[in-house]
């Protein structure tokens, strides 16, 4: 994982763009790297366009993992990097300076209209948490996020994503992340000023507006995931419900999607 980043006069970095690989994938048919021996790796780097301001540095991030992007790899390893001026660089655009009064561009970005941009006061949400936790036995990274949004429509949503993702340090093939999210559409939503005014029922996740729901339109989204992994296989089990008007009934059958797969891995 090579990324490109822009690091201020006061040290802030800023992700600029990048680019991923593979090392098994960089030639056909695909191989495994081999130990101890030297690879020229080529990435082509995502299109951005970015202006490194006066005093700012550019800086070059390399690294074997990326998460929650990527998965590990199920074999420890160490990384050199080796720095040659004419085989190690970055080659970046250089645009010259633009006369007074420039030709139009050959392609316009066009503005997005002003009735698809939602006012921040009609979006809200809580702290997230995020919180890793390392042992000689392994690493646990714990997230929780959970967001509000009201549409001009009158629709109410708020969105909850909790995972726990946990990677042995005794075999770096045995990883796990456990994934927890709920959805909730609440309609005919009208007549407040800001999120603000939109009191949540008090529970544990705080998913659902106190309202009466009885009166309005609403469903709601749960998924579990489990995805895991040994030095063969990954696993798969996701089950996905929809429950549809009726809060707080126990009779409720929900519509139920469930899949449970095993695929083997392949050039990690």
């Amino acid at each position: 994982m090579v990324r490109l980043e822009d690091v201020d006069i006061d040290g802030q970095v800023w992700l600029v763009t990048g680019a991923s690989l593979n090392g098994a994938q960089q030639q056909w048919p695909p191989a495994y790297l081999e130990p101890n021996r030297m690879y020229t790796i080529a990435l082509q780097l995502h299109f951005t366009t970015w202006t490194f301001l006066p005093g700012h540095h550019i800086r070059i991030a390399v690294s074997n993992a990326m998460l929650p992007a990527f998965w590990p790899a199920p074999y420890s390893m160490n990384t050199s990097l080796y720095l040659n001026p004419s085989a190690t660089f970055i080659e970046l655009p250089v645009i010259s300076p633009l006369p007074s009064t420039p030709p139009p561009p050959p392609f316009t970005q066009l503005q997005v209209p002003l009735s698809d941009i939602l006012p921040e006061l009609f979006s809200d949400g809580k702290p997230t948490i995020f919180n890793k936790h390392d042992t000689d036995l392994a690493t646990v990274i714990t997230f929780k996020q959970i967001f509000y949004e009201l549409l001009p429509t009158g629709c109410f949503i708020s969105a909850l994503l909790a995972f726990n993702f946990t990677c042995s340090h005794l075999d770096p093939a045995d990883v796990r992340w456990i994934a927890y999210a709920r959805q909730v559409y609440v309609f005919d939503m009208h007549g407040y000023s800001s999120i603000d005014d939109i009191l949540m029922k008090n529970d544990d996740e705080s998913v659902y507006p106190d309202v009466d729901l009885l009166t309005r339109r609403h469903f709601e989204l749960r998924t579990n995931l489990t995805l895991h992994s040994d030095q063969e296989y990954f696993y798969v089990a996701l089950k996905r419900q929809m429950f549809n008007n009726h809060y707080g009934t126990a009779d409720e059958i929900p519509l139920t999607f469930v899949f449970n797969g095993k695929h083997k891995r392949q050039f990690q």
